[in-house]
């Protein structure tokens, strides 16, 4: 959970506040980062949108499907958010979260 964090601050993502977060404890999980200009990062590494979806499909195929968590900065635009949720659910990943501080 504390590198989750590192990373997150290294990426400067500012995470809108929700009041009722659960836990942010998560397995084999797949983290996708997005910036407030639409930059994209899989587990802290720059990503486009080609690259992002081989992943996503790749990761798809795997016998134990990741939990995919998306993390947004509260001032991207929504459609960066809704392209990595159609992503996944175009690709069977159902298990996803969105992040929040």
């Amino acid at each position: 959970v504390t590198m989750q964090f590192q990373e997150l601050r290294a990426l400067n993502v500012k995470l809108p506040k929700i009041e009722s977060a659960g836990s942010n404890l998560v397995r084999n999980e797949l983290i996708i980062s997005i910036k407030a200009k639409g930059e994209t990062f899989v587990n802290g590494n720059p990503t486009d949108r080609d690259d992002l979806e081989k992943l996503i499909k790749s990761s798809a195929s795997l016998k134990k499907k990741p939990m995919v968590l998306v993390v947004a900065d509260e001032n991207v635009p929504l459609k960066f958010v809704t392209e990595v949720v159609d992503l996944c659910r175009l690709n069977n990943l159902e298990d996803f979260r969105l992040q929040s501080r």
